[in-house]
């Protein structure tokens, strides 16, 4: 079947999730900016889809969608160049009579740019119109193409977003189904992080944020032998040993849950030395309780789903298979009696058997629980967990072993582990892209507020109220959105661990800000109340120095006319 282009923009528009989503502040600033740029009163950013054009932001128009076949964007779309651009449009003939031209809207201007996605595909546009006729200048229509590629950016940015969500969502859902949780331990950072799966092992279903280690603990490490199993973790982190260990956890409800946890680690690749900790475990708690209730309810053993199997104290000779057990392996009954446990299992030898099973000969331990390989008739292996125990069949001393086949868990928690590091991976991504993205705003950002400052600097004295007060908007809004911008690279920081601390100097960082809000304090007559004592605290010089400076600076501008602002810092 072949896909027409209208079919694939279509597709690709939806990918964006963008059709009848709310008002966002961040498009609403681009259509702002829009029309002050354009000096327009009309300004949209509208996407088309197959019968409609959804308006997702505008200035001046007042509505949220209108039919397709009355858009004056969709000429945008279909223009070979994606721009379209009409001076009068009731002295084109094809326009004359459109919709738009009639009162209320009364336009008769238009000008717009159409919204690429990275496939190439235009999915939308920017446009600008006036009730007046008028020509529109190269470098007006240059800054109308620089709004649209800060929109698109926004949209990629939008579905990047959605993506990671959807991951995230599946990784959730397959986490509660396999009945496993995970955690990470940054070994360099000593900051561990939990899944939804382990805080469900804990009864902890509220959201739990990131923790230091030494802080967590006991809250999430609450096993019955947690000491034991802390030492042993220690050890493993040092040598970078991975380990397998079955543990108890008593969680907030005082409930016990049973953990098969494996812990692996991961190497630095140029070092070798441990620099991650990554342990996956499943809870088997209902395997455990089926296995007591299969040993209580010895009448129905051979109607078990499980394999089952007796077998001599002595001889080791199979003396019993049940169905389960004959229909995995393919072997009759009359052939398993021929066999021993060692003829299934190839990774023991009699004699590592019969050194496995002397706690249970002696009295010592009254069940083994070990895993290992199975052999089937035709040669075929399978992974399996063993419950061993001793006890009587027949007036005579057997071993009776209940055998689960753990194929399919061992398969799900190798599956896990891959889509954890995908997850890894793509937030790794993302954190880039934003970084990414940020450094590419900055230069436009900064040529529209440069550009903005000058013409006001050069016309001073030859601008009317209102062209000033277009002029101060533009410089206002960019200056706004360079402030946006360093807030997402300091966040793809912080989020890449590279944030620095430092002993801070509060007193310092406050005489700073002080003397840097000078001004706004005078013409205000503030009072300001500073402490007699400031901590030295360790953190972020600049942060907190921002910190303060807003909080300083909010405070002034948002207080009552005619009435002396008092500031008091404690």
């Amino acid at each position: 079947m072949n896909i027409t282009f209208e079919e694939q923009r279509l597709e690709i528009l939806k990918n964006f999730n963008i059709l009848d989503s709310d008002r966002e502040k961040e498009y609403d600033e681009i259509t702002s900016l829009a029309a002050k740029v354009c000096n327009t009163p009309i300004a949209l950013i509208a996407f088309c889809d197959s019968d409609r054009q959804f308006i997702k932001s505008n200035i001046g128009f007042g509505l949220s969608e209108i039919p397709r076949d009355n858009s004056l964007c969709s000429y945008v779309i279909e223009a070979d160049n994606k721009q379209f651009i009409i001076s009068d449009l009731l002295k084109n003939p094809e326009f004359k009579s459109h919709p738009f031209t009639k009162p209320p809207m009364g336009v008769r201007f238009y000008a717009g740019v159409a919204l690429i996605s990275e496939e190439g595909y235009p999915i939308g546009t920017i446009c600008v119109m006036d009730d007046k006729p008028r020509n529109f200048s190269s470098e007006e229509l240059k800054e109308l193409e620089i709004l649209r590629n800060q929109t698109v950016r926004l949209l990629e940015i939008r579905k990047k977003n959605l993506q990671l969500q959807n991951n995230l969502s599946v990784y959730k859902q397959a986490e509660k189904i396999a009945n496993v949780g995970s955690f990470e331990w940054d070994l360099q950072t000593n900051v561990i992080k939990w899944s939804d799966g382990w805080k469900r092992f804990n009864n902890f279903y509220q959201e739990e944020k990131t923790e230091y280690f030494d802080k967590k603990k006991e809250k999430f490490f609450n096993f019955i032998n947690r000491e034991y199993f802390l030492s042993k973790l220690e050890n493993a982190k040092k040598n970078g040993t991975p380990f397998r260990e079955e543990v108890v956890i008593e969680s907030s409800r005082s409930e016990h849950k049973i953990i098969d946890l494996k812990v692996e680690f991961i190497k630095d690749k140029n070092t070798g030395i441990p620099k991650k900790l990554f342990g996956v475990g499943r809870d088997i708690s209902y395997q455990r309780s089926l296995l007591n209730h299969n040993n209580s309810l010895a009448s129905i053993i051979e109607k078990s789903l499980n394999e089952i199997y007796i077998f001599d104290s002595k001889t080791l000779q199979f003396i019993f298979l049940n169905r389960g057990a004959l229909d995995n392996t393919g072997y009759t009954m009359e052939e398993a009696r021929s066999l021993t446990p060692i003829d299934l299992k190839p990774d023991y030898s009699v004699s590592s058997f019969r050194n496995m099973i002397e706690p249970l000969i002696n009295g010592k331990k009254e069940i083994l629980v070990f895993q290992t390989t199975h052999k089937r008739k035709d040669q075929s292996l399978y992974d399996v967990e063993v419950h061993l125990q001793k006890m009587f069949y027949r007036n005579r001393e057997v071993f009776t072993a209940i055998i689960i086949d753990i194929t399919r868990a061992t398969n799900d928690e190798k599956r896990l582990k891959e889509l954890h590091e995908k997850l890894v991976k793509s937030n790794e991504r993302l954190k880039y892209f934003a970084a990414t993205t940020a450094h590419d705003l900055k230069e436009p950002l900064r040529m529209i507020s440069n550009f903005s400052d000058l013409l006001r600097t050069r016309l001073e004295g030859q601008l009317n109220e209102k062209t000033s007060k277009y002029l101060y908007f533009i410089s206002d809004a960019a200056n706004r959105m360079q402030q946006l911008i360093y807030d997402i690279l300091e966040y793809s920081e912080i989020e890449a661990g590279k944030l620095k601390k430092t002993i801070v100097d509060l007193k310092g960082i406050l005489l700073n800000v002080m003397s840097d809000l000078e001004p706004s304090i005078s013409s205000k007559k503030a009072i300001l109340n500073l402490p007699d004592e400031y901590p030295v605290i360790r953190g972020n010089e600049i942060l907190l120095y921002r910190v303060f400076q807003n909080l300083i600076n909010n405070s002034l501008k948002y207080s009552k006319e005619n009435q002396r602002p008092k500031i008091t810092l404690s």
